[in-house]
């Protein structure tokens, strides 16, 4: 199939599979993986999404993941972390091979393994292999294949072939449905961590964050935390954790956990909001993977949106764009903004060039200033600044200050806040060319 995209302009299509019977799609089947190639433009000029929803009785629930280029693509294991079977939640692992038609088959494996230090083992899955452009997902991957855990992670690695392969997980809520999209991340980095930073941290009347940390390594752990929030006593709260060899910890309602152990001494009723800085007493996160879900109630279950954490070096210092911003009856687009203060204590003003999708004008171009270490939300970025569109891209640009930042958006279903269900979907940054 093939179809043309003018310059400059932006395309949101409600239904994928429609979209690709009018270009001459005969046989869909039940889903399965899309491959772009693009001419008469540089790939990374252009940008692809995905959001996949399902109705809730008060709107759309669901999670957004990219499109992936081949720098995004693996050939050395990854893992997938986070991972739970529960009366709230399961946990579905999806694999693939990302090759073009002549790369051949790929074989990955996938060993499952407990989070819990008190029930411990690692099972490997039987072997699965994978055609060019061929999909498998693993539903309750924690308590299939005669397994029966609660809490788990997994290594995905090639066994043979020679294509690059994508995984991911998803985290089902059971009663809303409401999917969180869980990255990989490289079981073995080249180069060391530092730190890493998690954008955000909330805790309102209506929202909670559930924090997960998973130390792969055979070593004991201890994690140092930053939470910058302006709100707390002292502006930040500052506290050790400390994970066993191969242990994971997922923990609900993570602020409140702060003030049970005495980190934080603010009483529930402010609203907390601010990053998240962490290393490790070695100098080196390589090992550990951290991550976090915002959460709210919806019919008896939950609705939320994963926020990856960002190892220092992955930063941005220079310009990215937000895609596929919306703002209309059923969706509205928040933008966040982090200065990791890792170079010194100044400030980062911002410039945040709004375009509409339609036709590529400028519409707009706020700016914002971020406190070192510093957290910023604009809501309803459409609506506040440029009235009338309802899809666009972001150009966000660091005008002065000379620490790396974060950018993101989240996509909440609902016009305004407290309108339909309310849930969000994450949406990455990605470099300017």
């Amino acid at each position: 199939m093939t179809d043309t995209l003018p310059a400059a302009t932006q395309r949101v299509i409600p239904d994928a599979v429609a979209y690709l019977k009018s270009l001459g799609l005969t046989d869909p089947g039940a889903g399965g993986v899309l491959r772009m190639t693009f001419e008469g433009a540089v790939a990374p000029n252009v940008y692809a999404s995905v959001r996949t929803t399902a109705a809730a009785p008060e709107g759309r629930v669901g999670l957004a993941y990219p499109a992936l280029p081949p720098s995004k693509l693996f050939s050395s294991s990854v893992f997938l972390s986070g991972l739970r079977q529960n009366s709230l939640d399961r946990s579905n692992v999806a694999v693939l091979n990302a090759g073009g038609t002549g790369d051949g088959d790929v074989t990955l494996r996938l060993t499952v393994t407990s989070g819990d230090p008190a029930n411990p083992q690692s099972k490997a899955l039987p072997d699965v292999t994978l055609s060019p452009g061929a999909f498998s997902q693993i539903s309750s991957i924690l308590v299939s294949n005669g397994l029966a855990l609660s809490n788990g992670y997994v290594r995905v690695e090639r066994v043979s072939g020679t294509a690059p392969f994508y995984a991911y997980a998803v985290v089902n809520d059971q009663a809303t449905a409401d999917g969180s999209f869980i990255q990989p991340i490289a079981a073995s980095p080249a180069s060391q961590i530092a730190s890493t930073t998690l954008p955000v941290v909330v805790e309102t009347s209506t929202y909670s964050t559930e924090l997960v940390l998973t130390n792969f390594s055979a070593a004991t752990r201890t994690l140092n935390f930053i939470w910058v929030a302006p709100t707390l006593t002292g502006g930040k709260a500052v506290f050790p954790i400390t994970l066993l060899p191969g242990e994971q910890q997922i923990l609900p309602g993570f602020v409140q956990l702060l003030r049970d152990r005495g980190a934080v001494t603010d009483p529930r009723g402010p609203s907390f909001a601010g990053a998240l800085f962490v290393s490790d007493s070695t100098g080196d996160l390589r090992g550990v993977a951290i991550s976090a879900r915002i959460l709210s109630a919806l019919g008896g279950g939950r609705v939320g949106v994963a926020l990856p954490s960002y190892p220092s070096g992955s930063e941005s210092t220079t310009p990215v764009w937000l895609c596929g911003l919306q703002q209309n009856e059923t969706t509205r687009s928040n933008l966040a903004l982090v200065n990791v203060g890792s170079v010194d204590s100044s400030p980062n003003d911002f410039r945040i060039d709004l375009y509409d999708g339609a036709n590529g004008a400028k519409v707009a171009s706020p700016v914002a200033s971020v406190p070192a270490k510093g957290f910023v939300q604009i809501d309803r970025i459409l609506a506040t600044y440029a009235p009338g569109v309802t899809q666009g891209c972001a150009l966000v640009s660091r005008t002065s200050g000379n620490n790396p930042f974060l950018t993101y958006a989240v996509l909440n279903d609902g016009a305004s806040p407290g309108q339909r269900s309310g849930d969000g979907a994450y949406v990455a940054s990605v470099p300017a060319q």
